[in-house]
């Protein structure tokens, strides 16, 4: 694990004046419960842990950042899942108040122990001179997580994962900007599942974000289908093969809808208006947006990590002339335009936290003669000469 960016991890958690107040609205819920309030006071507090809950900046971790706060254990006291977990607590011990405050109670000291322990991380590591990971600005990171699953830990499989995601990168690059150098890596971090940060500028990232974003959004209508085609199944005895159809259907509308939408709102017009080399990138456009969705499917997580913006501008001069004003409206419109976008691909490049794990290969309608993935099965076979006996 990179410590900079466990570190970064750590620097948001350790929020003082955030962690007491999480506290005290877990505090105050466990009194109210305690002095049978009336049910609209508990309400009320319900209510305010869920405000607090969903204002926290943990909400738009991106799936490596979520990876660490799993791994330190506090997933479950930060953001939407500890509102869920606080909820789960309320529902199953409804009509037993004493059992509710018994488990918020411990709650709160599991809590204070964890904050103890990132506490005392944070300060061991500051002290020496570790500093969080900082994304320079204009600069984006196109995260990609890879499980034990596809690179089986060999070395071969993974330099097949890092050749293919930099073709991908290379493409997005060309059709953006026609800039066609090769994309620099940003850090490997050795592990299970090893992670690979490469870097990107905003309109790539933009692109691979918005097919991340339709890519995810696709999955979950899936898995709406066939939930409802169990249910089908169970009343009616309908056949999979009428779903899988509709599933593949489905796929090619995807692929077409994100295709467009990046050719509309990113490509270059000097890239388009070579014709020839428009053409050839349309083609390598619809494989590289097959490759994201199979690498999904694969349980790879792709992410993309946003720079900090700069704070926002301010009008320095207490009398300024007319000329002034007008240059700092426009100062303050692209700052806020360029909030926007960073906002925007941050929201689209964070969406696979919205999936369930992967367990199983969604995208089961894809032909394997047509898939651009590459895992285990792409292990090259040997020359002919390496299979014959040696001679003695």
């Amino acid at each position: 694990m990179d410590l900079s960016r466990y570190l970064s991890v750590l620097s948001d958690l350790n929020n003082y004046s955030q962690n007491e107040a999480f506290k005290q609205l877990i505090s105050q819920l466990i009194n109210r419960i305690a002095e049978n309030k009336q049910q609209t006071e508990i309400q009320a507090s319900i209510d305010e842990v869920h405000a607090f809950t969903r204002a926290s900046p943990v909400n738009y971790y991106t799936p490596s950042r979520i990876y660490i706060l799993n791994k330190i254990g506090a997933a479950h006291f930060y953001g939407d899942a500890a509102f869920k977990f606080l909820s789960d607590i309320l529902t199953k011990n409804y009509f037993n108040a004493n059992s509710i405050i018994e488990e918020l109670n411990a709650y709160l000291r599991d809590f204070s122990d964890c904050l103890e322990r990132i506490s005392r991380s944070y300060n061991v590591l500051t002290e020496q001179g570790f500093v969080p990971h900082k994304i320079p600005n204009d600069i984006f990171e196109l995260g990609v997580i890879l499980p034990t699953e596809v690179t089986h830990d060999e070395i071969i499989l993974f330099e097949k994962q890092l050749h293919r995601w930099n073709l991908t990168v290379k493409m997005f690059n060309e059709l953006t900007s026609g800039e066609t150098s090769n994309p620099k890596l940003i850090s490997i971090e050795k592990g299970s599942p090893l992670q690979v940060f490469i870097e990107t500028y905003a309109p790539t990232a933009a692109c691979i974000a918005l097919a991340i974003e339709r890519i995810t959004a696709f999955y979950k209508t899936i898995l709406e289908i066939r939930q409802l085609h169990t249910q089908l199944e169970e009343k009616t005895g309908m056949k999979w093969e009428a779903v899988s159809k509709h599933e593949k259907q489905l796929y090619n509308n995807l692929l077409l809808e994100i295709k467009k939408l990046i050719w509309d709102r990113f490509a270059n017009k000097n890239v388009i208006a070579e014709e020839k080399r428009a053409n050839e990138l349309d083609n390598h456009l619809t494989k590289e947006i097959k490759f994201i969705a199979e690498s999904i499917s694969k349980g790879v997580d792709v992410e993309i990590n946003a720079p900090q913006p700069d704070p926002e501008p301010i009008q320095k001069s207490e009398s300024p002339s007319e000329e002034d004003r007008n240059q700092f409206e426009r100062e303050l419109e692209a700052y806020r335009q360029k909030l926007s976008e960073i906002s925007e691909i941050r929201d689209h490049g964070s969406s696979l936290k919205n999936l369930p794990p992967r367990s199983e290969v969604f995208l089961s309608m894809l032909s394997e003669e047509n898939s651009e993935f590459v895992d285990g099965d792409d292990k090259p076979e040997e020359k002919d000469e390496e299979k014959k006996p040696k001679k003695k």
